[in-house]
């Protein structure tokens, strides 16, 4: 796979007279080195931005995925700094992967001397250290690696006698009674279909598998590898971490039938499973159980004889790749994992790093690392400002490297008299590294229009072509556009909450000497004729917070009713003296309003801590009993699958599962109204 991102093209109009390489805007270190830290850590460091010029510049931070997640970042994204000012800028790591971390961190800047690198490095390592022996692997040394460590400890159960593997699924690991998910149930042991949602609850005298197999109950063992498929030999047949509890019937329907997507069904289950000639796919709540258990098996089992591994093809794998991204492993899939431990001795990796799967091409097969090809590039159009006759300018222009393969620079070279580039014509590009492209123009006081050449091996960006300009004296302000909230978002507004709403923008560019300031426009959708419903004026950076209890008054005030949606749209207008210009187009964003007014409107015996939270969250109140009902929900309003137990008036709630940020605990207790309470994890 390839991709191609390129950087924003800030066309900056600025006068600077400087000497060749010389900068009065500089960074205080060229490399950031943090600790050691695990996916459950965190560490930060601070870099110290110093503007030495006499004009204020407009600064952007930009940091890089790695696997298609951002392991360094910085909430001071976009700022202005005074002249003569200098920022500190707090640099944070927090690793999905147990591999070196080694990516870029640049600085944009309108000083006239063009952008800024700092070198990030940070080993990541897991939690887990059953997973050590994966420490800085990719491609097929990963999957060996996993291979190896999947089958040494591992205690084979049998698939039948006494303890057997089919006994510990129904009677432990899969018993709602056992494993928490339903402690109070009467009967000792109760199971469901993980394809249709049937349970069944039973006494200990009924409970043999054989039993199980016939009516009343009609459950079986689903091997989720085909035991056709290879799955009928020792130790594929009782491996736990492909054998689930299914409907009997449904069972035979799926038979050997690879998964995947299935559009249009002719057969459907309750529960929501459907199948057609060809293919099953599982109903959405098992996705994640379906999609693990196959890549488990098949990287378990990629060299046993026994197995027919090409029952996995390239479209059954994508699919499943998918469903782990779609529908990621929850609370449940995690304490089966453990369960499993506890008897076979050897856990699934995919539930607990499903990110594994990022660093390998495929599992069927010899895999390799992925080919992502990426190139970022400081500028799309370099802008020198005004600069006098015999003053000298040097420019950097950064390209980093971002993918995962070596990015080739070749034919290097400028254009237009006065420009020079002396650098070498052909430049490499390691994986996570950047080069600079360091530009010297003499002035001779009249307007400049040259340009910045090279090539690429990146498919997509082959060529570069990039603008150099200088003398531009016609007064303008550079267009720009919104930048968060994303279009079509909906916030659920509760309570008279701290929590922030960040707006932000691209910074504005004028060549006047004015400053450049910003007006915030929220309105009504439904009544765009009249004036806006919330504004900002005089904004000098280019981010608004708006809490969360200022905007359920707001709320309040339009007689916006309990779970009542407002629509709006919001629109920045950046001014500078007497010019004035809108950003590209106004953006989409909806409120919900939630039941809570006010924090001050819940009953003093409602508690719930620890606030901010980790990974254990309680909830105490006045009326709690088993059948209370509780439900969480994220910003958007979505409801989020939760695993609570009630006890002694109070629940306990595993959070551990979500990601940081605010929440909302929905309580129903008998006969009582809904009572409602933000919460934040943070760890």
């Amino acid at each position: 796979m390839s991709t191609f991102l390129k950087g924003l093209g800030w066309a900056w109009l600025f006068s600077i007279t400087t000497v060749f390489g010389q900068s009065l805007v500089s960074v205080s270190t060229n490399q950031l080195q943090f600790q050691t830290t695990s996916e459950l850590g965190l560490d930060s460091l601070t870099l110290t931005l110093n503007n030495g010029s006499a004009n204020a510049i407009d600064c952007r931070v930009v940091t890089f995925d790695i696997y298609e997640h951002k392991p360094f970042w910085t909430p001071d994204s976009v700022f202005i700094l005074a002249a003569g000012a200098q920022r500190n800028i707090k640099v944070y790591f927090k690793p999905q992967h147990n591999i070196l971390n080694n990516s870029e961190l640049i600085i944009q800047t309108n000083s006239g001397f063009g952008a800024l690198r700092v070198d990030l490095q940070g080993q990541g390592t897991y939690s887990r250290t059953y997973y050590a022996s994966t420490q800085n692997t990719e491609g097929d040394a990963l999957r060996t690696a996993l291979n190896v460590r999947l089958a040494s400890p591992y205690t084979q159960l049998g698939y039948s006698g006494t303890n057997n593997a089919r006994l510990r699924m129904f009677g432990i690991i899969d018993n709602w009674k056992v494993n928490g998910r339903e402690p109070s149930t009467p009967l000792p042991y109760k199971n469901e279909c993980v394809y249709t949602g049937r349970t069944i609850t039973y006494n200990v005298g009924d409970f043999n598998t054989g039993t199980l197999n016939n009516a009343p109950y009609q459950m079986n063992t689903e091997h989720t590898w085909p035991q056709s498929m290879g799955a009928t030999n020792e130790p594929m047949q009782s491996d736990l971490h492909h054998l689930y509890i299914s409907d009997g019937p449904v069972n035979s329907a799926r038979g050997n039938k690879p998964f995947g997507w299935v559009p249009s069904p002719t057969l459907n289950y309750a529960g929501g499973s459907k199948a057609n000639s060809t293919t099953f796919e599982p109903r959405d709540v098992h996705k994640a159980g379906v999609a693990v258990a196959m890549l488990y098996f098949s990287t378990r089992y990629f060299n046993n004889s026994s197995v027919s591994t090409s029952y996995m093809t390239a479209s059954m794998e994508n699919d499943l790749r998918e469903w782990v991204k779609l529908f990621p492993p929850d609370s449940l899939l995690r304490n089966r994992n453990d369960g499993i431990e506890s008897f076979q001795q050897n856990r699934n990796p995919y539930i607990d790093y499903p990110q594994f799967l990022d660093r390998m091409t495929q599992v069927r097969g010899t895999a390799a690392i992925p080919a992502i090809m990426r190139v970022y590039v400081s500028d799309t159009v370099v802008n020198l400002g005004q600069v006098s006759a015999g003053s000298n300018v040097t420019y950097r222009v950064v390209v980093v490297n971002n993918g995962t393969q070596p990015v080739q620079l070749s034919g290097i070279q400028v254009s237009g008299t006065g420009l020079s580039y002396t650098g070498s014509a052909s430049q490499t590009i390691a994986r996570g590294e950047a080069v600079v492209l360091e530009l010297q123009y003499s002035g001779n006081g009249n307007p400049f229009s040259g340009n910045l050449q090279f090539g690429t091996n990146v498919p997509g960006a082959a060529t570069f072509n990039i603008p150099v300009q200088a003398g531009v004296g016609a007064s303008t302000l550079s267009a720009f556009s919104l930048l968060a909230p994303f279009d079509g978002l909906t916030y659920a507004i509760e309570g008279d909450s701290n929590v922030l709403i960040n707006f932000r923008w691209q910074p504005v560019v004028a060549n006047t000497p004015g400053q450049i300031t910003y007006s915030f426009a929220l309105e009504n959708t439904a009544t765009p004729s009249l004036p806006p419903i919330l504004m900002r004026a005089g904004l000098q950076d280019t981010v608004l917070s708006l809490r969360v209890g200022e905007i359920s008054r707001l709320l309040d005030s339009l007689n916006v009713q309990p779970n009542q949606v407002l629509a709006c749209s919001w629109l920045v207008t950046a001014s500078s003296g007497p010019l004035s210009r809108q950003a590209n187009a106004a953006r989409n964003i909806s409120f919900r309003r939630g039941i809570l007014s006010s924090v001050e409107n819940q009953e003093q015996t409602l508690r719930l801590y620890p606030n901010p939270a980790n990974d254990v969250l309680f909830l105490e109140a006045a009326g709690i009993t088993e059948r209370s009902q509780l439900q969480l929900r994220d910003l958007s309003g979505r409801s989020l699958p939760i695993v609570a137990e009630t006890a002694d008036g109070k629940i306990r709630l595993r959070v551990d599962g979500l990601a940081e940020g605010l929440y909302f605990a929905y309580l129903v207790t008998e006969g009582g109204l809904p009572r409602v309470l933000p919460f934040v994890i943070k760890r």
